[in-house]
């Protein structure tokens, strides 16, 4: 049965989260607010307790913290990062939990419909905004690594919402939320210019990293499995 676009971000909500970095000085991108926190977002991407999110939200952690959509609050480990990739890993100590889906990047194209979900500001949880993708294998500078191949977007995503997903009409994750332009010396004001590290990239690095923390060798696709 078809399901609404609708219907998909409700039944997503749940493996979106919120991130806290308890810090005193942050980079530009988060959302920092009075009581000096770095806030953005994250993705369940296993239900194990594994949740992605942008190296730059956890970059220097001190006291990290999750809440659920749900609204409960429970400490949080850096398991693994990447600055020049700007991905990293936590864990949380639940099981059991909701997961996002991984869409297929291949299918991507400029003009495609698309959906951001995140905490903008830190203070709205659970927000969505809708877009199309604007452009594809971008790349862009962040602190002093270039990262490229990322996805150019309009949707609306603010600090806070970094590390959430972009996804597809059918509720499929098609990238992790990393950056917005808002003005730069050279260009001026810039409206409806954010991007994402694709979801063929992020897996290429997640999967691996949750794999080497449980001790697990690395699922083969099932397309390159043999018959067992």
């Amino acid at each position: 049965a078809h399901r609404s676009i609708q219907d998909s971000i409700a039944r997503l909500i749940p493996s979106v989260v919120t991130v806290i970095n308890q810090h005193t000085n942050a980079p530009i991108p988060c959302a920092l607010d009075h009581e000096g926190r770095v806030v953005g977002s994250g993705v369940i991407i296993d239900s194990r307790g594994y949740i992605a999110t942008n190296n730059h939200v956890v970059d220097t952690p001190r006291n990290l913290r999750i809440i659920l959509s749900d609204g409960r609050e429970v400490p949080a480990e850096l398991v693994a990062a990447n600055p020049a990739e700007d991905l990293a890993i936590l864990k949380i100590g639940l099981t059991d939990l909701p997961t996002i889906e991984w869409a297929n990047n291949s299918q991507l194209r400029p003009g495609q419909i698309v959906y951001a979900i995140g905490s903008p500001l830190g203070d709205f949880p659970s927000s969505v905004s809708f877009g199309i993708i604007s452009g594809l294998n971008r790349a862009l500078e962040i602190d002093k690594y270039v990262i490229d191949g990322l996805i150019q977007t309009d949707a609306a995503i603010n600090r806070g919402s970094s590390g959430g997903p972009l996804i597809d009409t059918h509720g499929k994750v098609v990238g992790i939320n990393t950056f917005i332009i808002r003005e730069s010396e050279e260009r001026g004001i810039a409206e409806g210019i954010a991007f994402a590290i694709p979801a063929e990239t992020a897996k290429s690095l997640l999967i691996p990293w949750i794999a080497a923390h449980t001790g697990e060798s690395v699922p083969i696709p099932a397309s390159e499995a043999s018959g067992n």
